[in-house]
Parts: structure tokens; sequence; C-alpha cells
């Protein structure tokens, strides 16, 4: 090619990188639509790399692109960071797209209303239990200690305890039962 005239992708520089894992499916890693600069900027690289889908431990691809400087050491660096977030942040990397086609605000909304319905739930249930076992814990104990004879018996005051106890626990069925409707 002359100088000055710019190569078409597939003919410029190919490279390969082999990476310590495999693919499921064929992979392939755009840089120039990941990393936006200017094309007359000394930073940017228009490398593709493509990964096949194999089975083995470890994955040679093959990167090119349509200028020599999307070979150098600058642009194989680049391509194994790419590479490498590809494979283990590659929702995150396309979260944007993913967004537009699925709708993800409606899916993070809906999973964020209902982690806090579930702990709101849990918290219920749990405040239920523990109010159910204090109050049930000192009815048995004013019972043990009249039974000891530590203390006398004022039936007056016990009535008056046994309905405030009774009053406490009116609440519990329908938290236990909303509580539980909201943990699942």
């Amino acid at each position: 090619a002359d100088v000055g005239e710019e190569k078409e992708l597939g003919q410029g520089c190919p490279f390969e990188i082999t990476v310590p894992w495999s693919y499921t499916a064929t992979v392939t890693v755009d840089i120039s639509e990941d990393v936006e600069v200017d094309e007359d900027d000394p930073l940017a690289i228009s490398t593709v790399c493509t990964c096949p889908a194999t089975k083995h431990a470890s994955t040679t691809c093959t990167c090119e692109g349509p200028k020599e400087d999307d070979c150098d050491a600058y642009a194989q660096m680049v391509a194994g960071t790419f590479l490498t977030a590809e494979k283990f942040m590659g929702v995150f990397m396309h979260m944007d797209s993913a967004s537009k086609a699925y709708h993800l605000q409606n899916i993070a909304f809906w999973t964020i209303l209902g982690q806090m319905l579930s702990w709101l739930g849990l918290i219920i249930l749990v405040y239920s239990e523990i109010k159910t076992v204090i109050i049930v814990r000192e009815k048995d104990e004013r019972d043990r200690l009249v039974a000891l004879q530590y203390l006398r018996r004022n039936d007056a005051e016990t009535a008056r305890l046994n309905k405030q106890d009774e009053e406490a626990m009116v609440p519990r069925p329908y938290l236990s039962v909303g509580g539980g409707l909201l943990l699942f």
C-alpha cells in the first residue's frame, strides 16, 4: 500500500494474544468502539480482536487493525486489557446496549424494591418473634416467682399484666403473616 493510503481491516498488521481462559462462543472486541478518541489522536486504536470458541485451557486471539499503530506494544497492552475486561466484566461493558434492549432500569427498580421488601419482611418477622418470646418469658418468670413464693399473687395486678400481655400479642399473627408475605 502507498504511504497515506489506509489499509482495510484484515490487511493491516495482525498479532496474536494468548489468554489463559477459554470462551464458549466466538468473541469480538472492537477497541475503537470502547475507547472514544479522535482519529488524529496518537492514542487512537482501531484494533479488532477475535477469539474463537474453544474448550482448551487457553485461547489464542487474533488482533488486527488498518494502521501500523494498531499493532504496537501499546495496542497489544490495551487489547489484552480489553480481552480481560470482556471475559470478567462483560456484563458491565455491555450494560448500555443491554439496558436499551432489556429495559434494565425497570429490572433494577424491581430488584431493589424486592430486596427492600424482603428485608422489611424479615425485620417484621424477627421483631414479632422476639416480642412474643419476651412476653411469654416474662409471664413464665412471674408464674415461677409466685410458685416459689418469692412474690405474692395480687389478683388485680396479675389481671392487669395479663391484659397488657394479651393486648401486646394481638397484632402478632398479622405481623407474622405480613412479614412472611413480604419476605417471600
